[in-house]
């Protein structure tokens, strides 16, 4: 059960949110139990205040990706690689996540997304494509996913 409330708080906080390094700190000073809910929510929140090697830290190799916080957190760590300047690293870790195809279809967009955004840090356009064609397949009006295919698309032309 905890891991199906650690998903659905994931995905319900707002990107938004101004959090510093101190009160991302705060939320974890009292000892957490590091399982795959607390994990993931740990590195969402490294990630709103762009802490990405403590999020390649924090998410090491001993997440196995058995359930949707696991895919969650190899997508923060897939994304810290990418924003540290290593977008062929972070799609090693966007593949894993999108390798268990059971797993609830905003979970599977969030992966594809941001899949797409590194295939386009590597100049892999097409593959990019690929991933926005299916984000816009399961949501056609995905702003995020057409502001990125327009963008494919000048170039193109």
């Amino acid at each position: 059960m905890l891991e199906l409330i650690g998903v659905d708080l994931w995905h319900d906080f707002h990107p938004s949110w101004n959090l510093s390094s101190r009160e991302v700190n705060q939320t974890f000073s009292s000892p957490l139990p590091l399982n795959s809910a607390t994990r993931s929510f740990r590195a969402y929140l490294l990630g709103q205040i762009d802490e990405w090697d403590a999020i390649i830290s924090l998410t090491d190799s001993q997440v196995l990706n058995e359930n949707e916080m696991d895919t969650l957190t190899f997508i923060m760590r897939g994304i810290a690689f990418r924003e540290t300047g290593q977008p062929l690293v972070a799609n090693v870790y966007f593949q894993a996540a999108l390798a268990k195809r059971s797993h609830r279809t905003w979970v599977r967009t969030i992966g594809y997304m941001e899949r797409a955004k590194s295939y386009l840090a590597a100049g892999k356009k097409p593959m990019a494509r690929k991933d926005l064609e299916r984000v816009l397949a399961a949501d056609p009006s995905h702003p995020e996913a057409l502001t990125l295919m327009s963008k494919i698309d000048v170039t193109r032309s």
